[in-house]
């Protein structure tokens, strides 16, 4: 009995601890202001859930001391995402297709990784979004881009590309 009591607190403590590191990781995505500084408030907030659903994610897969450094690469992909949010109207197709490259690459390195696709996909996704960018708006093209950041709905291998959120 004794010893199941020791379990129960000891699991209790583990709980306490991990929704702190939790929290502690969400605070370092939201009191990061000018993260998404260039984007409409829609875009923005569709981000900032991504990136906190992110760092909550490090902190679950990577125990509760590094908090803070788990949710570093998160903030760089919001940032980037954000800046190439920003920007995209003043660059050629091929920027962005480049830039949003960089995305998935920082991205692979997240706790929660875009979903393995096939390059061919993956390229096709790119090519896709860095041709219709300049007809979204801000909202549009931030769902987009994490849209191909979770890759296809019905899995790896269903044939799909990404589709374009509306």
């Amino acid at each position: 009995m004794a010893r199941e009591q020791d379990g129960d607190q000891r699991q209790q403590v583990d709980d306490v601890a991990r929704r702190r590191a939790r929290q502690r990781a969400a605070e370092m995505i939201l009191s990061t202001p000018d993260l998404t500084d260039e984007l409409t408030d829609v875009a923005a907030r569709l981000l900032i859930e991504w990136g906190v659903a992110q760092a909550e994610a490090a902190v679950a897969t990577g125990g509760t001391d590094l908090a803070a450094e788990r949710a570093g690469p998160v903030r760089r992909v919001i940032k980037v995402i954000s800046s190439l949010a920003a920007d995209r109207r003043t660059l050629e197709p091929e920027q962005v297709a480049e830039e949003l490259t960089l995305v998935l690459d920082l991205a692979d390195r997240l706790p929660r990784p875009p979903v393995l696709q096939a390059h061919s996909v993956r390229s096709s996704g790119v090519a896709d979004l860095a041709a219709w960018q300049t007809e979204m708006d801000d909202r549009t093209f931030v769902r987009s881009v994490l849209a191909l950041l979770q890759g296809p709905q019905d899995g790896p291998g269903s044939g799909r590309g990404v589709q374009l959120a509306q």
